[in-house]
């Protein structure tokens, strides 16, 4: 389980009374000397895989000198607004005094549990930010398996006649957000690992005929038509819910929410101390075969709306079907390396609003930019080393998850 901690937030005036400053104002400098500077980073933790990297995050202060009502001068610190510091500013500093250009570290060494890091800005050192150096997912850890993909297009067939249907480019745009999250193309953060999962676009449909879209199923209904479609009707229409065993299925329909479950049934023979968080019914392959199974146990629905937005969450539907768990509310998702937090915002920023949503501050005090696929208001363009291992669990042991193992849907045979 994570550790959790409560650390309060910093007050940038702090213990002042009467005609002193009003607390938590941002002084804003025209000129400033940097007086005081702490370090912090966006993780803490880095795998030393040399392609991970951690990116230091220094805040600058600038002392500040008022009179208290007893007529004495206090000093006190200011924050120095992000936008008045330049890079050559600051310097960066491995904890025995080695340079760090540009305050970003990869390594490959792990003949250290831990690392420290300072930075110097006008002379003034920072503390020292130690971070744990975390040993690699081996090589042959897992193998490489590819997913199958098709989309079913689910509209109502006036709203395509005149254009207004999902076009293909959404589509791919979507296709790639999530295969480049699970391969690991999009970011290289600190904690992030390469799930050694591919998808590939479907090039044949289940009768061995070659698809004019790739990886695409349109299939336009009447209003009344689509009005009475339930999940129940979609998995029992063999022209949208093709065999799970050959591809994984994604719907996008008009008027039906998104959605994605965690997997329901596993192998009974199953480590379940590797994914816990999940209420799973353990049964042998023969037992399994033969139950029943939901709609969202072989797949996963977007609303044809929603489907279109950039920030819908693309992979974190594709986490939910492949065993992660929420960490929004700091909900513990039995991952260690991934933070419970809440949003941070500047405390002069009278404006929610105003303030990046993806901002945040964890249980122990670090503020970070979110960049995990199941954290809420996020980059979403990252996944864990620990949540791998989950994901791999579910590969491997709950077969309404094994379209991989079939060909059919790249070469119309088996």
């Amino acid at each position: 389980m994570k550790t959790r901690y409560f650390i309060g937030l910093f007050i940038l005036f702090a213990g002042l009374q009467g005609c002193t400053p009003e607390k938590d104002v941002l002084i804003d400098f025209s000129e400033f000397q940097v007086t005081k500077i702490e370090l912090a980073a966006d993780h803490r933790q880095l795998i030393a895989d040399g392609v991970s990297t951690l990116t230091l995050n220094p805040v600058l202060y600038q002392s500040y000198t008022f009179r208290t009502e007893e007529g004495k001068d206090s000093v006190t610190y200011g924050k120095i607004p992000v936008d008045r510091i330049t890079k050559e500013m600051v310097d960066y500093f491995l904890e025995d005094g080695t340079p760090l250009k540009d305050g970003k570290y990869q390594t490959t060494d792990l003949s250290k549990s831990e690392q420290g890091f300072y930075a110097m800005a006008n002379g003034v050192k920072s503390n020292i930010f130690k971070v744990a150096i975390r040993k690699p997912l081996a090589e042959n850890a897992y193998d490489t398996i590819v997913y199958p993909v098709v989309f079913h297009i689910i509209q109502n067939k006036m709203k395509v006649d005149v254009g207004q249907g999902v076009g293909s480019d959404i589509v791919y745009y979507a296709f790639n957000t999530i295969y480049n999250c699970f391969a690991r193309t999009a970011a290289f953060s600190p904690n992030g690992a390469d799930t050694r999962i591919r998808f590939r676009l479907a090039e044949y449909d289940p009768y061995g005929r070659k698809m004019a879209e790739k990886g695409i199923n349109r299939y336009p209904l009447s209003a009344d038509d689509l009005n009475a479609l339930t999940l129940e009707s979609i998995k029992a229409d063999a022209n949208i819910c093709w065999d799970y065993k050959k591809y994984l299925n994604i719907w996008i329909i008009d008027d039906l929410s998104s959605i994605a479950t965690t997997p329901q049934y596993i192998l009974e023979t199953t480590d379940l101390e590797q994914i816990k968080g999940i209420h799973f019914t353990p049964m042998a392959l023969s037992d399994l075969e033969s139950q029943d199974f939901s709609l969202t146990d072989i797949g996963l629905i977007y609303k044809a709306k929603d489907f279109a937005i950039e920030d819908v969450g693309y992979a974190t539907q594709m986490g939910k079907f492949f065993g992660l768990l929420s960490t929004e509310n700091q909900r513990e998702d039995y991952c260690d390396d991934t933070f419970a937090y809440s949003t941070y915002r500047d405390p002069w920023d009278k404006n929610s609003n105003a303030s990046n949503s993806r901002k945040k501050i964890s249980t122990d005090g670090l503020i970070f930019y979110s960049v995990n696929i199941m954290d809420g208001s996020s980059y979403k363009n990252t996944i864990s080393m620990d949540q791998v291992k989950r994901i791999r669990t579910v590969t491997d042991n709950c077969p309404h998850r094994w379209a991989w193992k079939s060909q059919w849907a790249f070469t119309g045979k088996e």
